[in-house]
């Protein structure tokens, strides 16, 4: 019911839904006709899953006042990661996820609580547990070439 309604107000702004996979899509636009390559997109991750849903519901909880009286629901750094590790194991083709928490823990490694990822990761399962310690492995030898972080 919610995907509907994505759908429907996100073709109302001009997107149209390029890639549609479980609990994820991605909608883009071309706003300018003489800049076809201009293009802007919305992806979405749907939360499906308890751990996902409270990561949301703390976000809205702890929203930060923006311009006009208007507030914005924002994932601390340890949540997106932890939504990136829920994703890449759900796929693991979405190599670009593991960049993006490789390239989180790079910037923001003295400030997020990595006992509190891995005590959530390791309640998700033994492959969720895996994944992050492999991440964790990687960072810790610091083999990781930051990058650009494809969040929106």
């Amino acid at each position: 019911a919610d995907e509907n309604a994505a759908d429907r107000v996100l073709a109302a702004l001009g997107f149209d839904r390029e890639v549609h996979g479980q609990g994820f899509a991605r909608y883009v636009r071309h706003p300018l006709q003489d800049l076809p390559e201009l293009t802007e997109w919305i992806d979405l991750l749907y939360a499906r899953r308890a751990l996902g849903r409270e990561l949301l519901q703390d976000a809205q909880a702890t929203a930060i006042a923006w311009d006009d009286g208007v507030s914005l629901p924002v994932v601390p750094v340890s949540g997106l990661i932890l939504m990136k590790l829920l994703a890449l194991v759900g796929d693991p083709s979405r190599v670009q996820d593991r960049r993006d928490i490789l390239d989180l823990l790079h910037v923001h490694g003295d400030t997020v609580p990595l006992a509190w990822i891995t005590a959530k990761a390791s309640e998700q399962g033994q492959a969720y547990e895996t994944a992050w310690q492999s991440i964790l492995d990687e960072h810790g030898r610091g083999t990781q070439t930051p990058g650009t972080i494809d969040v929106l």
